[in-house]
């Protein structure tokens, strides 16, 4: 029972440490933050820091996952209300752009501003980005019951249609302009790519 208490405040300590976090990564970026920082950040010593975080880039990680998170919670509130598959997805590309928009400093830095990292990050830890797939994945099924799509493995096309957006995405890091005034076209050629 101890142990199970212990646990339960250690997981808030540090889902509290992430959502102060939040503004500071926004502010500073990953690259230019150190442990010391981040521990003054949190008003909290180096070593308290290394007891819940092994190191500065777990404690990226745990964010990235926190992040994730808060996107998969937002997304579920503001489609609960839309009844029409597409205007779930096209939500979902508008939440994923204005998300990317508003963290732009953390992705700035060469770890982030590596068009690959979401790829590698998310074929190392696929069960962090899986309720998103499934969700899009969801979403494209019953979509396919209105307008055939051409592939009917619908995880698949879930990571087609996902791949549309990291590619505006991708670009947008690398030369800049407005990313939220691309989700018509997003959304677009995303399902163009996908329906029959």
């Amino acid at each position: 029972m101890k142990d199970k208490i212990k646990q339960k405040v250690i997981e808030a300590k540090k889902e509290a440490i992430l959502d102060i976090l939040t503004d500071y990564f926004n502010r500073v970026g990953y690259a230019n933050a150190t442990a010391s920082d981040i521990a003054k950040e949190l008003n909290i010593s180096v070593g308290a820091l290394y007891k819940l975080f092994n190191s500065k880039d777990e404690l990226y990680f745990e964010y990235i996952k926190h992040q994730i998170n808060i996107f998969y919670k937002n997304l579920l509130k503001e489609t609960i209300a839309i009844n029409n598959p597409k205007d779930r997805l096209k939500k979902y590309i508008e939440l994923k752009f204005n998300t990317f928009c508003a963290k732009k400093q953390a992705f700035a830095d060469p770890l982030l501003g590596d068009p690959l990292f979401f790829t590698k990050y998310n074929a190392n830890n696929s069960s962090i980005i899986e309720p998103i797939a499934k969700y899009l994945e969801e979403q494209l099924k019953e979509l396919h019951t209105i307008t055939p799509l051409k592939i009917t493995n619908f995880m698949q096309s879930a990571y087609i249609f996902n791949a549309n957006t990291m590619a505006y995405i991708d670009y947008w890091l690398v030369y800049g302009g407005d990313l939220k005034s691309k989700v018509d076209e997003c959304f677009n050629i995303a399902l163009t790519g996908l329906i029959k």
